[in-house]
């Protein structure tokens, strides 16, 4: 298990929380500091499966990148419509979900061959 805290950019007495386990990452927004916490109200992310095309997504350049810079990755994968039996993977970061997240995807045919990959900070 690890932890980790972030105070709001925008106000001191308002933080984010994670705490990763084995099957899950937990996101509490919003935490005061003198207000009783309550574990069971965080946002849940299940891990996802481990996949072939995450390993992949991870030698890009630009994963290697995100993953150099932000700690608390989410990953997820879904199937594409077009080409079939193709996958999008992305990576977003936990500590920093707000609106526009940094975020890093791939997308692969159903060979395994890297479509597209990008990356946005």
């Amino acid at each position: 298990m690890r932890t980790a805290a972030f105070p709001s950019p925008l106000n001191p007495l308002r933080w984010t929380g994670l705490v990763e386990t084995r099957e899950s990452l937990r996101r509490y927004s919003g935490l005061r500091p003198l207000e009783e916490f309550d574990p069971s109200r965080g946002e849940v992310y299940s891990k996802a499966e481990a996949r072939p095309v995450f390993e992949q997504a991870r030698g890009t350049r630009e994963f290697q990148a995100f993953l150099g810079f932000y700690e608390w990755p989410y990953w997820r994968a879904a199937p594409l419509p077009e080409p079939e039996g193709g996958w999008e993977v992305e990576a977003v970061d936990l500590a920093q979900l707000r609106g526009q997240a940094a975020r890093a995807r791939a997308w692969f045919d159903a060979d395994g061959r890297l479509l597209r990959v990008e990356l946005r900070p």
